[in-house]
């Protein structure tokens, strides 16, 4: 969490720098408008919230796979899981007045628009490991050269995972102008409630024969393995993601009408997010937006 806070801080940093150190040659006055509309795609990375057994019995309190008790012997392990939401928005630009400068800036953009997101919020997994000898070897002389065993593995994986709308609201502006080719960076803000959210539990089941020769040479049989799966509604969530968007945007055309109006980008934006399921859980997680995009500049 704090080398996200001194990336956040040093970009901020970067774009105040960038922006005062334009000089004024060339500028023309011009009026807040709506400007254009853009299109992106892209993914989120970002860690997984190591959930509980308690948090997925709460939040799916039909489950019988998770009314038994003898999960409660089980011993729970935390993976560092990243998470990989595809992410889809629609935004339309607001140009606030100012000074128009260079070729490609048209001042200090206010974007306002939608998102969409699915994926996997947090998971836990938790495990249990049984063994116990039900042969023991012996020698031609009846003197006992070895066991063998029958180990059981139980495996249960659980996810909470939601479809997200998210209103989204931001302000960019140029940091470097170069012909057809612009750098730009800012500050954004939004915030998300889940239309769809369930719990989805695997739980394995796996069997095998593990011999052993004294004084300590083993080997193992094949393995049997069983497989369960269950899906439950969940309480929904609500969110809200602080980010700093930094994008390159490249124009391809520069003379030939309609096309000097378009433009594709692509967009970075680290942040930090703040989620709160509905009498559940609350968690603070660090994340990675990337994506690519169009926009149609009025």
């Amino acid at each position: 969490m704090k080398r996200i806070s001194l990336i956040l801080t040093a970009t901020l940093f970067i774009i105040a720098t960038g922006l005062s150190a334009r000089t004024p040659s060339d500028t023309t006055k011009i009026k807040a408008n709506i400007c254009g509309i853009e299109v992106m795609a892209g993914v989120i990375y970002s860690k997984t919230y190591p959930g509980t057994l308690q948090d997925f019995r709460a939040l799916n309190t039909g489950s019988a796979m998770l009314k038994i008790d003898d999960l409660d012997n089980f011993y729970e392990f935390h993976r560092p899981v990243f998470n990989y939401i595809p992410a889809v928005s629609v935004m339309a630009g607001i140009r606030l007045p100012g000074d128009k400068r260079g070729n490609n800036n048209e001042g200090a953009l206010l974007r306002l628009g939608l998102g969409y997101s699915y994926g996997n919020r947090f998971s836990f997994e938790t495990r249990f490991t049984e063994k116990f000898t039900h042969d023991t070897l012996f020698n031609t002389q009846s003197v006992p050269i070895g066991h063998r065993d029958s180990v059981i593995w139980t495996i249960y994986d659980m996810s909470y995972l939601s479809d997200r709308i998210q209103l989204d609201i931001s302000f960019v502006n140029d940091i470097l102008d170069i012909r057809r080719l612009s750098i730009t960076g800012g500050i954004g803000l939004s915030a998300g409630i889940s239309v769809f959210a369930q719990t989805e539990i695997e739980r394995f089941n796996r069997r095998c024969e593990e011999t052993t020769i004294y004084p300590g040479q083993h080997s193992s049989g094949d393995f049997n393995t069983k497989y369960d799966t269950g899906r439950g509604s969940a309480s929904g969530n609500v969110s809200a993601t602080l980010y700093i968007p930094f994008g390159i945007n490249y124009r391809p055309y520069s003379h030939k009408e309609p096309y000097t109006k378009w433009y594709i980008f692509y967009e970075a934006r680290p942040g930090i997010s703040f989620t709160n399921i509905h009498n559940t859980v609350n968690f603070t997680s660090a994340g990675f937006f990337h994506g690519l995009g169009c926009r149609w500049s009025f």
